[in-house]
């Protein structure tokens, strides 16, 4: 049990970024191993601090809860890994996906946070609802094992390079004005 939690991030019950670095190998090692693609998503909320600043931490981390419940729900029925990357960030290794059915599921990810209602019920008799709606948004970058990586290296820092290359993609939508997907382009 207690291997378990620690392998969790303990807001939003998502992995920890320790755990998705030992996924992210294993992973990227099966996907070699059976010829198969392999797709990181990294993404970040935008406008994040606003809401932190407008009306507290405590309310921050009840959206990140709330963006960890929506990845499940998006994700459940997949192999996915989801993790917590770290503050507003987070990553999702979709195994046996290629660049492109990547960016479908980021892409639903995107629209579900621009359209969800965060906060919609109190967290206390003393609480009201805040039901903050068109704040909270997305900006995503995708890479992909086969389009996007080298594999003449190992494991480990072939795992660097995808997360290097996703890395690039979210901060491409993010200079490109916010909550939009980006894919990487090219091959490190």
């Amino acid at each position: 049990m207690f291997e378990r939690l620690s392998r969790l991030d303990n807001l939003t019950g998502l992995y920890n970024d320790r755990f998705f670095y030992e996924a992210l190998e294993k992973e990227i090692d099966r996907a070699l191993d059976k010829g198969m693609d392999l797709s990181l998503a990294f993404f970040d909320l935008d406008h994040f601090k606003d809401v932190n600043d407008t009306h507290g931490h405590l309310v921050g981390s009840r959206v990140l809860k709330e963006v960890g419940r929506l990845l499940e729900e998006i994700f459940n029925k997949t192999k996915a890994v989801l993790a917590r990357y770290g503050g507003d960030e987070f990553v999702i290794i979709m195994p046996n996906k290629d660049l492109k059915s990547a960016g479908e599921y980021a892409e639903i990810l995107r629209k579900k946070i621009e359209n969800n209602i965060f906060i919609k019920d109190a967290a206390s008799a003393k609480e009201k609802a805040l039901n903050i709606k068109g704040v909270i948004t997305c900006s995503v970058g995708v890479a992909s094992l086969k389009e996007n990586v080298v594999p003449n290296r190992r494991i480990a820092r072939l795992g660097t390079a995808l997360i290097s290359q996703a890395d690039k993609a979210m901060y491409q939508a993010k200079e490109q004005g916010k909550n939009r997907l980006c894919f990487a382009k090219g091959r490190v």
